[in-house]
């Protein structure tokens, strides 16, 4: 049985790009979602497969706000569990410093109405 998994979060440090001993392409990045109730973080360590991945490479930045879906896993360390998504569909949100922001769903150039709308 397969379980799926939706988090929005903030990359905690650039994508790592690698390719295995079979030459496909692997993107890995470490996702924070914070609790802002518990103030406590979550973290989900992803991988993007294949040409998507490689793709992605360059957008991948610490502190990026990305949107992810895919298969839950977890893998153990030194005891630890971790949670981990091999990722199905991903998008790039926003930087950590427009995430609170309303005005980065608007496309830039586009007026805010309240200055346009007399009234």
């Amino acid at each position: 049985m397969t379980l799926k998994l939706t988090v929005i979060g903030n990359v905690t440090r650039d994508a790592e790009l690698r390719n295995t001993q079979d030459g496909e392409s692997v993107l890995s990045f470490s996702l924070a979602r914070n609790d802002r109730r518990t103030k406590l973080a979550t973290y989900v360590d992803c991988s993007v497969w294949g040409k998507l991945g490689k793709s992605l490479e360059p957008y991948v930045k610490k502190g990026q706000r990305i949107y992810c879906d895919g298969e839950l896993g977890t893998r153990e360390h030194n005891g630890k569990t971790y949670l981990t998504c091999r990722v199905r569909d991903i998008e790039l949100l926003g930087s950590k410093a427009d995430g609170d922001q309303e005005d980065h769903k608007r496309p830039k150039g586009t007026p805010d109405l309240d200055d346009v709308i007399p009234f």
